[in-house]
């Protein structure tokens, strides 16, 4: 279970169907969810994990939920990306079994992260950036992230992860490779 939620990560945050747009009308992300959901329901081992953060995230889920119900402004669709993640922790939660799986998903977020900004990388090299204040500014390589500041944001949201990738590291090559990622970040952010 935990590889199918890797599987949705890149899914997530690299968005292949918005790089290359012919893949959009597939709806792969949409198909895949479903499909891991279906697994998880029926075949998953699955234990509750309690811990501090579940309450104030689904607390946080009912506000967006009651804001988003009560406003007078068509406000839903930013709302629709936030409970995708709320399914995602939901699956984490009841999946994650063994500190080892724990690790596993900390290293595949660092690497898909890193595979994202490499990517996006590419691209600002290739051409693809926005002038902005009279700055060639990087932009992700999809649609979601094709502002500076989002991209910026993106990035520097997953920065932290970097510590715990660094400290399971054990080897010389994998501390170079959270190295590599930690200077790509905050490379890709100025």
């Amino acid at each position: 279970m935990i590889w199918l939620l890797i599987g949705y990560m890149w899914l997530f945050i690299h968005r292949p169907f918005e790089v290359w747009p012919w893949l959009a009308a597939y709806r792969i992300e949409r198909v895949y969810m479903i499909a891991v959901l279906v697994y998880w329901a029926v075949a998953a081992e699955k234990r509750w994990l309690s811990c501090r953060a579940n309450l104030p995230v689904f607390l946080l889920a009912f506000t967006f939920l009651l804001a988003s119900a009560t406003s007078p402004y068509a406000g839903f669709y930013y709302v629709e990306d936030w409970f995708k993640i709320l399914v995602f922790y939901v699956l984490l939660i009841t999946s994650i079994r063994t500190e080892r799986d724990l690790k596993i998903l900390v290293a595949a977020f660092v690497c898909i992260t890193a595979l994202y900004e490499l990517h996006s990388l590419r691209e600002f090299f290739c051409g693809r950036y926005k002038y902005e204040m009279g700055v060639k500014r990087m932009v992700g390589v999809d649609r979601t992230l094709n502002h500076p500041n989002s991209f910026g944001a993106s990035v520097v949201y997953a920065l932290p992860f970097l510590y715990p990738a660094w400290v399971l590291a054990v080897k010389r090559w994998q501390k170079l490779a959270v190295a590599g990622a930690f200077v790509l970040g905050v490379g890709c952010v100025l």
